[in-house]
């Protein structure tokens, strides 16, 4: 499992935690990180999404006699098989909670804490920052425009962080014209921009850096 934290970069939730600027990409990150992990026939992303496998049985209680007598035409054998299969889901259901905890920062661990299923938790998470307000969408757009290339050690790394934005804001479906990146790309560059000519696309600004 630690293994696996690695490759999901934290979710990265604003000073107040109302918004997150990575959550299309964690989200992504996170579900096909749990897409090949099973534990005793339950697919964790199943679990997670609660499909398929990973729906939570029912619990068959500790007391044997009563669910025999309940379910008609069962023994201790199903029992004891309903019994495994509940303890199963418990250890999966775990494994999976442990996991997005510990890629969510500190300030949401109160909160998230409540829910104890996995699927509650990431649908909790889906809710709070799925839909992104028109608040975070501003701050995206603010943090982009803000960009200066004096921040960072060079003409690469500027980019990367601009193409970052770029790519969070049309997840956000709020694509960014070209002639706004352009003016960004200007602003933020100042004198250092080698020519009056404006970078098209992905791939040409990547060429620059």
């Amino acid at each position: 499992m630690s293994a696996l934290l690695k490759s999901v970069k934290q979710l990265e939730v604003s000073g107040d935690g109302r918004t997150a600027e990575n959550w299309s990409t964690y989200k992504k990150q996170f579900e096909n990180s749990l897409a090949l992990l099973e534990h005793e026939g339950i697919y964790l992303k199943d679990l997670l999404l609660n499909h398929r496998s990973g729906v939570e049985p029912t619990n068959p209680g500790t007391d044997p006699v009563e669910w025999i007598q309940a379910k008609t035409g069962r023994d201790d054998k199903a029992y004891k098989t309903e019994v495994q299969a509940w303890i199963n889901w418990e250890r999966a259901n775990e494994a999976t909670h442990s996991y997005i905890m510990a890629t969510l920062p500190s300030i949401l661990h109160e909160e998230c804490a409540q829910h104890d299923r996995a699927a509650d938790l990431w649908a909790y998470l889906n809710q709070r920052f799925a839909d992104q307000t028109l608040t975070s969408v501003c701050a995206l757009w603010l943090r982009m425009c803000q960009l200066n290339i004096n921040m960072f050690s060079g003409v690469s790394d500027f980019l990367t962080a601009l193409t970052k934005y770029e790519l969070e804001l049309t997840r956000a479906k709020q694509p960014v014209p070209e002639t706004l990146l352009a003016g960004t790309i200007l602003h933020g560059m100042g004198d250092r921009y080698p020519t009056t000519r404006v970078p098209r696309g992905r791939e040409e600004r990547q060429a620059l850096g």
